[in-house]
């Protein structure tokens, strides 16, 4: 579990959690802080994980789940996932993140935190994205502003 504070930029948390077990540890931390629930929830999964478990754990202190589709055969597409969830949390607000507007969505510093996990893919394809707003992500500016 990363936190990261930047001037201008929303907190950031984020952790590596991609089952439902490390998820519930990571909840269980997160709900020990309520001054920072609820919280916008950044989500990737494979299709071969128990990604309904997460989703429905994650949904009791997410404002708002943007799930991102990574580019191989193995993750979860966007389409799969909406579907997915929709029947299982109704009412629930779930959009696609789109990699090209991480920056503008991390600029409003007064909204909350986001929480960024499901997948460490997701990590290895937003860090470069973020490290140069983010102090503590700068050895991670040498790697490629591609999505995996």
């Amino acid at each position: 579990l990363q936190r990261l504070e930047a001037p201008g930029f929303r907190t950031l948390i984020l952790d590596g959690a991609h089952n439902p077990a490390a998820l519930k540890a990571m909840i269980g931390y997160l709900r020990r802080r309520p001054h920072e629930l609820p919280m916008e929830t950044w989500f990737a999964s494979m299709r071969d994980k128990d990604y309904l478990t997460s989703i429905q754990d994650l949904s009791g202190l997410s404002s708002e789940i943007k799930f991102a589709s990574l580019d191989f055969a193995r993750a979860l597409a966007y389409s799969e996932f909406e579907k997915a969830v929709q029947g299982m949390l109704p009412r629930f607000p779930i959009s696609p993140l789109v990699f090209d507007e991480i920056p503008a969505l991390l600029r409003n510093s007064e909204k909350g935190p986001v929480l960024i996990c499901g997948s460490f893919y997701l990590l290895g394809a937003i860090i470069p994205r973020i490290a140069e707003f983010y102090p503590g992500l700068a050895s991670f500016q040498q790697f490629s502003r591609e999505p995996f």
